[in-house]
C-alpha cells in the first residue's frame, strides 16, 4: 500500500474520531487479510509497513464486515486471497443486513465485489436531514492511477 496513501488515510481516521463521526471504510488493501488476522490472533509481529493501515483500522475496533457473516471470509482476488473488505465501526454492526460476494459483470477484474445492504433507516431519519449533512460534509477520493508524489 503506498505509504503517502497510507498516511492520508490515517490522518481523516483521526479526524473522524475527533469529531465523533463513524466510518464504513471500503478497500482493496492489496494485503492478505487472513495473514494478518492469523498473526494478530497468534501474536506474530507484522513488520511490515503495508499493514499498518489495517492495524490501526481494527486498533479503533472497527471490524471486517465479512467476519459476521462467514468464519472464513470469501475470496475477493483470483479467488485465492480475501484482499477487499469493508470495516464499519461496531456502533453500525447492526445495521448490516445482508452480505454477499460476487464476481464484478462491469469490468474484466479478477477482484470479487463484496456487497452488503445496510439500512438505512438506521442512518437517515428524514431526507432534510440527508441533505443538510451531505450539504456539509467533505468528501476525499483517491484515485491511484492519477496520484502525484504531492497527493
Amino acid at each position: 500500500m503506498n505509504h503517502q496513501v497510507s498516511n492520508k488515510v490515517l490522518a481523516l481516521l483521526n479526524e473522524c474520531i475527533i469529531l465523533h463521526l463513524t466510518l464504513i471504510v471500503i478497500g482493496d488493501f492489496n494485503v492478505n487479510l487472513e495473514k494478518l488476522y492469523h498473526n494478530l490472533q497468534h501474536d506474530i509481529k507484522l513488520s511490515s509497513p503495508k499493514f499498518g493501515l489495517l492495524k490501526h483500522i481494527i486498533n479503533q475496533g472497527y471490524i471486517d464486515t465479512q467476519l459476521l457473516f462467514e468464519p472464513l471470509p470469501s475470496l475477493t482476488f483470483n479467488h485465492i486471497f480475501h484482499i477487499n473488505s469493508i470495516f464499519i465501526h461496531p456502533n453500525i454492526q447492526k445495521s448490516i443486513i445482508h452480505y454477499h460476494t460476487d464476481d464484478c459483470p462491469l469490468y474484466n477484474t479478477n477482484h470479487s465485489m463484496v456487497v452488503y445492504a445496510i439500512s438505512k433507516s438506521d442512518f437517515i431519519i428524514s431526507k432534510l436531514n440527508a441533505i443538510q449533512k451531505r450539504k456539509h460534509l467533505k468528501r476525499k477520493i483517491f484515485q491511484f492511477d492519477r496520484m502525484t508524489d504531492e497527493t
